[in-house]
């Protein structure tokens, strides 16, 4: 994170442990801290973050998305949400701000049952006009 500090146009929280609001904020400090030290303005250095949208219309079509996958993924003894955002129209935008309000400017995101194009579709409308309305001013 200091490399990225002192060389970088920007950094990004992939898929680690860390990837969930309270460790992204801890490195996004962390790495704010390592620019200050280096006499840089943190607001210079993009923060991004990359995962998963699991989005569903409803609570059930969201349970129905996770359920076989989270099933399988619990044998890796791993935390299903890490890097990812889960949930309903409103519940996605809730976290997406939440990252925002954490410092992320740019994200990357994947789709699970992209070759439906439902999810990317249901994200379009629902989701991204808010965040477009919300951070107009970003």
């Amino acid at each position: 994170m200091r490399i990225a500090a002192e060389y970088a146009d920007g950094w990004n929280i992939g898929f680690y442990p860390s990837n969930t609001p309270t460790g992204f904020g801890r490195k996004v400090k962390a790495l704010d801290r390592y620019c200050k030290e280096l006499g840089r303005d943190p607001k210079k250095l993009r923060k991004s973050w990359h995962g998963e949208v699991v989005i569903g219309e409803t609570e059930v079509d969201v349970n129905e998305k996770v359920a076989l996958p989270k099933k399988s993924f619990s044998n890796l003894d791993l935390d299903y949400n890490v890097a990812r955002i889960i949930g309903t129209p409103d519940e996605c935008f809730n976290q997406i701000q939440q990252y925002i309000n954490l410092g992320a400017s740019y994200f990357m995101l994947k789709f699970a049952g992209a070759e439906k194009i439902d999810s990317l579709r249901l994200f379009a409308e629902r989701v991204l006009p808010h965040l477009r309305q919300e951070n107009s001013g970003t």
